[in-house]
């Protein structure tokens, strides 16, 4: 539960993350969008304004008309209102480019603007006096024209380097979310690791106090019903010797003892099937050839135990796990399979056990819900294989028996 909530946590970052992150970059790029079309539009509102003022300048040479030349200065202070808006625009900007520019930038506004006035001052001071020089005003104004364009350069190196930043920012951001892409994949693959760690422990744990509670059942079955049912046998005897002439009464008790017998040997074996003591003294394959040989005599399934190619010394722990996996499939065989033969193959390669388990019974769907739902005995299985972090592989067809192979990493 808290490794969901934190995984979720973490989706619910991340998506604010990369929802700014694309926020801030659209915004970013309207914003940068919106400034250039105003400072290109303001540009260009400038050199319309300027070709008006040419224009008015050439029909005042060619007309002679006074009240052309009344116009040009209303032209040149509308030029200067759109310099001005442009140069706020670039002052705050060169800001964060270079301390450089901005004071080139700062020097080239204050010469153009005196261009400007300058043409400004020229025009109303020859207006006034009658004494107007053609070839004067066209110099003045060829002066601010050469100043503006000069000052255009600006222009071009403000949309460049404008450009250059929101890329640069663009490229930092991406690095960003690629960093946090990374941290947010290591935390989900750690906290996941953490998950299968805990989930082993707790199969592990399980597994353990099963063990504990067998050997604890083992214990309290040889102690108590095998101590009774020794004792039983016991006395039987002495009644057989006390009461031996008498033939009717003697068969009666040796049915008695035969039985007795038979009730001793099913809590052996069941003894041993909960806490396998043979294990230990004879190892997992011979222990699993008698508890087949026995199974056998049944009549039912036929099983088969081939280990010419285990040559490894397994650790008693996986002896147990093994021993109870097969026990698990002889199981479920004899209860589902309805198989006539079914065959258990024993291998290594390396320090890799593998078991393989092929029945040719009636076999079941192949999902995996089928023996995750704790019915077939093979949830068991893959619990006890999970738990030590081995690999199992279950398939199945209808009417084809079972297959399942299992890979226990000994390292």
């Amino acid at each position: 539960m808290i490794f969901k909530r934190v995984v979720i946590l973490i989706f619910i970052v991340f998506s604010i993350f990369i929802f700014g992150a694309v926020y801030f970059i659209f915004k970013g790029s309207m914003k940068m969008d919106l400034q250039h079309i105003h400072v290109i539009s303001l540009s260009a509102e400038v050199d319309n304004e300027i070709l008006s003022t040419r224009v008015l300048i050439d029909d005042f040479i060619i007309e002679n008309d006074s009240t052309i030349l009344n116009q040009i200065p209303i032209k040149l202070d509308t030029i200067t209102a759109h310099l001005e808006k442009l140069s706020i625009i670039f002052i705050s900007d060169f800001k964060k480019i270079d301390n450089n520019d901005l004071k080139d930038f700062s020097d080239e506004y204050k010469i153009i603007i005196s261009k400007l006035s300058a043409l400004k001052y020229y025009i109303s001071k020859n207006n006034l006096s009658n004494e107007f020089s053609e070839s004067g005003l066209l110099t003045v104004y060829k002066d601010f024209i050469v100043r503006y364009h000069h000052f255009g350069q600006y222009l071009q190196k403000y949309l460049y380097e404008n450009t250059n930043i929101y890329r640069r920012e663009f490229f930092a951001l991406l690095v960003i979310v690629f960093l946090f892409m990374i941290l947010a994949g290591y935390l989900i693959i750690h906290l996941i690791n953490q998950l299968i760690i805990a989930d082993r422990k707790e199969i592990q744990k399980t597994i353990e106090i099963e063990g504990r509670e067998r050997q604890r059942i083992a214990a309290d079955l040889h102690d108590g019903f095998g101590a009774y049912l020794s004792s039983i046998i016991m006395h039987i005897q002495i009644l057989e010797n006390d009461y031996g002439e008498n033939l009717v009464l003697r068969k009666k008790i040796e049915n008695l003892n035969q039985l007795s017998r038979q009730a001793l040997q099913s809590i052996e074996e069941v003894i041993n099937n909960l806490n396998p003591t043979l294990l230990s003294r004879i190892g997992l394959v011979k222990t699993l050839e008698k508890t087949i040989s026995k199974i056998n005599l049944l009549d039912k399934t036929q099983f088969l135990i081939d280990s010419l190619n285990l040559h490894l010394n397994l650790f008693p722990s996986i002896e147990i796990m093994l021993y109870r996996i097969c026990l698990e499939l002889i199981n479920n065989a004899l209860k589902h399979s309805h198989a006539k033969n079914a065959k258990f193959t024993f291998y290594n390669i390396r320090k890799k056990v593998h078991l393989i388990y092929e029945d040719n019974g009636i076999g079941f769907e192949n999902e995996e819900s089928t023996y995750k739902n704790n019915k077939t005995g093979l949830y068991n299985l893959a619990k006890r294989v999970e738990s030590v972090g081995g690999n199992y592989l279950i398939t199945s067809e209808p009417d084809k028996g079972v297959h399942v192979k299992i890979i226990l990493d000994l390292n």
